[in-house]
């Protein structure tokens, strides 16, 4: 028994540094990405929609939208990939707790931003949640089940 203990740590240990490896390129890959997005986000919305009465201030506003909603990306995929790990380590109670934070997260940063930025900000509002719900996940992880990610 003891042998096989030995080598299901051994196995669990290898799983977790391939997790960890996987959120951090999630995260560096998206990062990344965003950066090549806002560059061509202005002209990718005047291409396809700037016509008609679609105006070029409804085109600075929707590429001003899309590039703050783009902001959520890697947060969203690595945070799919820790309610993967926080589900198979038998933690559905605390998702439960951080969907009703971030359900009211999102509620309240709606009410503030959209005051401050309009339209933009509900878009701003959901990043930050996101950003938000990745940070309590990977606390969670870190916390409860003692495991060391990124």
């Amino acid at each position: 028994h003891r042998a096989f203990a030995e080598r299901f740590e051994e196995q669990v240990a290898i799983a977790f540094e391939d997790f960890n490896d996987l959120v951090g390129e999630v995260l560096g890959d998206g990062l990344a990405a965003l950066s090549f997005h806002g560059a061509d986000a202005l002209d990718d919305v005047a291409l396809v929609y700037q016509r008609g009465s679609f105006t070029e201030a409804d085109t600075a506003l929707v590429a001003d939208v899309q590039a703050l909603l783009a902001l959520q990306i890697p947060f969203y995929v690595a945070g799919m990939i820790l309610v993967r790990l926080v589900t198979a380590l038998g933690s559905t109670r605390a998702l439960t707790w951080i969907s009703l934070v971030n359900t009211l997260l999102n509620v309240v940063l709606n009410v503030v931003l959209i005051r401050y930025m309009g339209l933009p900000g509900i878009a701003l509002a959901t990043s930050l949640m996101y950003l938000a719900s990745f940070t309590m996940l990977l606390l969670h992880v870190r916390r409860r089940h003692a495991v060391r990610l990124l």
